[in-house]
This record gives structure tokens, sequence and C-alpha cells, in this order.
């Protein structure tokens, strides 16, 4: 998961209440949370930043993802 917030802020990544990952922004800003864990079929995660100082970001966004763990069902002829 890639996004943006103020330099040198933590992001965090939360599914619902769970946390599920962190980074540390660059001098762009930019950040980058690797390996988040989905659940199978529907998931909703937010963000947010806390800055320098510990002033804590509103929740951003919500990004809505479907995770399809289940196989197509077998092609017939």
């Amino acid at each position: 998961m890639t996004g943006v917030a103020e330099a040198g802020s933590r992001v965090e990544l939360f599914r619902g209440d769970v946390s599920v990952g962190t980074a540390v922004t660059g001098e762009s800003g930019v950040f980058t949370v690797s390996g988040v864990a989905l659940v199978s079929g529907a998931n909703v995660l937010n963000a947010k930043s806390t800055d320098a100082a510990g002033n804590v970001s509103a929740s951003s966004t919500a990004l809505k993802i479907t995770q399809d763990t289940v196989a197509p069902a077998a092609p017939s002829f």
C-alpha cells in the first residue's frame, strides 16, 4: 500500500480497528506499507498519520478491497 502524508510522519494502516502495518514517510511524504494481511472477502482500510510533535490526523478516506480466495469452477466441455 502506497500513499502520501506529511513528510517525516508515521503512518499507521488499519483494517477496521486492527492495525495491519506502519511506515514512516520520507522527505517527499511518500510511504509504503508492505505485507498487509487481508482477509478473504471485503476489507476496508484506513490510515492515520502522526507528526513529529505527536499530532494525530483524522482517518483517511476508506479504501475498499475485496480479496477473492475461492478458485473458479472448473471449465466444462
